[in-house]
């Protein structure tokens, strides 16, 4: 029998699948992200498949111009890759706003689902490599160090699992190098924020009813 996943299964960032990909399941979509309109595939059964969650959306919405005029990253890590929305997002981000230098990303999760499905959004971009590892614990990035990380942790996978993507995050910065992170109110954004604190220099960007924005700075 194929191994497959069942429609009504859906495969978290901490749960390590080596299901196959089946072409079928790919869904075309059309993601809208501060004026960006985004063209992809989500794939049944990946966590999130549809539009883009809440909580992506809002870590977005802080990165702004200076984030790539002023400070010119010139690698970028998205830390749980899922179906690739953030790689593309920012590869949006730089067509519109005529950004020359185009950084190096990589993108990475334990799924091998999200892996694929990241790496077939994304293969018409050179600039871009999808790593399957948990967190960072691969060879790949044994030497690898970023000028941005960006990450919206697997809270469902418990406190100690997102403190590991802060800790191993901060790691893997380069000097001067931010981690950008977000956190529901009621997943214990104050208490990851905290943690951050005791690893690194911490600028809090937003605060609202629902969800906090910011990010960890290596000096």
């Amino acid at each position: 029998m194929e191994n497959t996943i069942t429609p009504k299964e859906t495969i978290h960032y901490f749960q390590q699948s080596e299901k196959p990909i089946n072409e079928a399941w790919y869904m075309p979509l059309t993601t809208r992200c501060r004026g960006l309109v985004i063209q992809r595939d989500g794939y049944r059964g990946l966590f999130n498949n549809g539009d883009i969650d809440k909580w992506t959306q809002f870590l977005l919405d802080k990165i702004d111009d200076a984030t790539f005029k002023i400070q010119h990253p010139t690698s970028i890590l998205d830390l749980g890759c899922g179906s690739g929305i953030i790689p593309l997002w920012i590869m949006a981000y730089c067509e519109q706003r005529k950004i020359t230098t185009i950084p190096h990303i990589d993108a990475c999760d334990i799924s091998t689902l999200a892996v694929a499905c990241t790496q077939h959004n994304t293969e018409k971009y050179k600039n871009i490599k999808t790593i399957l590892s948990d967190i960072l614990t691969d060879d790949y990035f044994q030497d690898k160090k970023y000028d941005l990380i960006i990450t919206n942790p697997p809270f469902a996978a418990g406190k100690k699992t997102v403190r590991e993507f802060f800790r191993q995050g901060y790691e893997h910065l380069a000097p001067g190098g931010q981690m950008r992170c977000v956190a529901p109110t009621n997943k214990w954004a104050k208490s990851h924020i905290a943690y951050c604190e005791t690893i690194g220099s911490v600028t809090v960007v937003a605060v609202e009813k629902w969800w906090r924005v910011w990010y960890l700075q290596k000096s």
